[in-house]
């Protein structure tokens, strides 16, 4: 049986693909059709070559002189108890109670650098082994989140009781090939975590094909290609084509906030963003926090050739990334922790059209291993901030780092963004709660459970005698 494909892989000089076709059994061959169809439909089988050097080239004339700092008047700032901070939340509570907002996170990494091959979503849960953090609670970081979504939809309806049906929050959950078996598994385990089931919907990220530095398509083995996953700017197609653009506008979603799963600290579906971005009728609105310093290693928000997007650390340069304003800041500080707003409108029309276009792609140089031993290859990535400068209107919300970002990235061994620092921010973070009603928590591990506050509404001294009691000095505590 020949390939369907053949003939396409001859004219796009693909061919040495096929190499072993006589030697593949019949659901290997049609394993292996499977996987050129996804090829095809990405980018194209005839494109690939065309593709990479195209790449190549806007990398190399990419001009760091048209990079500048994003203008002043880009910013909103959510000052705790701010009056403008309130105006957007109870704007946001409103969206939210009319069913108009929803959350995508991004759940495709395993953690690797942490020693694990289970999704990064599932750190924290006491009952998968080598998951355990710390918690006082034991609980996952896809429990966060979800206990997080069921908060919300409770003070929105106790804020506009008349919308009470309404007010929920759909949740989309972008996986990976490497994960996304896991993770359905574990969240019908667990029962979507007290979500609707119709709630929740899973969607896996794109994939492209390994090439070599020609642009030929590596294999994995005989009757596989060697595939990686396309980046976070896969999501745009993937929204697309899985089908999750057309289940939110059926449930009336106008908002969609993107995470990524590792920050421990995330208000998932926040309101206070949600009302920022719609009383700025941005298409695109995102987080940001000051850079602790000038070495940082953070990307940063910036302009490029006017288009608002992300300069990633490397490319900012020294001198630029240590250059301060006249009030003596620095000039490129607005760091990027990754959490993103869109229009349903935006994200249906600018955004596909924006990943459509070939010179999105980076390029990654790295060792591949292929059925001919490990040899040097390319990896194309999107990157989910490209699609920014697609944006008519792009607004920045500068928030506190304390209050909503601690990332888990490596290993304990490591001096920051690890399990071990991150339970320690939840845990001083959630101490200021209590703090700000009068209690001192001593030097003791607490966690308050997202269904009790979402951000330190609410709470009480008698809930803190309640948990402490019978407990000692030096015990962790969990405000359940």
């Amino acid at each position: 049986m020949a390939c369907k494909f053949e003939e396409v892989l001859k004219k796009a000089g693909q061919h040495d693909v096929l190499r072993f076709w006589g030697e593949l059994s019949g659901p290997e061959k049609q394993a292996m059709e499977r996987e050129l169809l996804e090829v095809e439909n990405r980018i194209g089988l005839r494109n690939l070559k065309a593709l990479l050097a195209e790449t190549s080239f806007c990398a190399e004339k990419q001009d760091a002189k048209s990079i500048e700092p994003p203008r002043a008047e880009t910013y909103g700032y959510a000052d705790k108890d701010s009056a403008q901070r309130t105006k957007w939340q109870e704007q946001g509570l409103e969206l939210i109670a009319n069913g108009h907002c929803a959350a995508c996170v991004l759940a495709g990494g395993q953690g690797t650098r942490l020693g694990s091959t289970f999704p990064k979503g599932v750190l924290g849960d006491k009952d998968t082994e080598g998951a355990d953090i710390g918690l006082p609670s034991g609980s996952s970081l896809f429990r966060l989140h979800a206990e997080r979504i069921l908060r919300l939809q409770r003070l929105a309806k106790e804020k506009h009781p008349s919308a009470a049906s309404s007010a929920v929050i759909p949740w989309l959950v972008m996986t990976s090939q490497a994960t996304h078996a896991f993770t359905t598994r574990y969240f019908q385990t667990h029962s979507n975590f007290g979500l609707a089931e119709d709630q929740v919907m899973f969607f896996q990220q794109g994939r492209m094909p390994c090439l070599d530095p020609d642009g030929n398509m590596l294999l994995a083995s005989k009757g596989a290609l060697q595939m990686a996953p396309d980046g976070n700017g896969g999501i745009y197609p993937a929204l697309s084509s899985s089908g999750a653009l057309e289940w939110l506008e059926k449930k009336g979603v106008r908002y969609l906030q993107v995470y990524s799963v590792d920050n421990i600290l995330i208000r998932v579906a926040d309101p206070v963003f949600y009302g920022f971005g719609a009383a700025g009728n941005y298409d695109v609105a995102a987080k940001t926090m000051p850079r602790k310093d000038a070495a940082e290693a953070v990307g940063v928000f910036a302009l490029r050739n006017g288009a608002p997007g992300v300069i990633e650390y490397s490319e900012i340069g020294e001198e630029r990334a240590k250059s301060l304003d006249g009030a003596g800041n620095l000039m490129y500080r607005a760091a990027n922790p990754a959490i993103h707003m869109y229009t349903l409108a935006f994200l249906k029309g600018p955004a596909l059209e924006y990943a459509a276009r070939s010179s999105i792609w980076h390029i990654a140089n790295k060792k591949v291993p292929t059925v001919d031993g490990s040899v040097d290859g390319v990896k194309m990535e999107a990157f989910i901030f490209d699609a920014f400068a697609a944006a008519k209107s792009f607004g920045l919300l500068q928030v506190s780092r304390g209050d909503e970002f601690s990332a888990i990235k490596n290993s304990d061994d490591k001096p920051r963004d690890t399990p071990k620092t991150a339970v320690e921010d939840l845990s001083r973070l959630h101490k200021s709660w209590l703090a700000d009603i009068g209690v001192d928590c001593g030097d003791r591990t607490v966690e308050v459970a997202p269904r009790r506050s979402y951000a330190g509404e609410e709470l009480t001294e008698a809930m803190w005698t309640e948990a402490v009691k019978g407990l000692g000095p030096q015990c962790s505590v969990y405000l359940s």
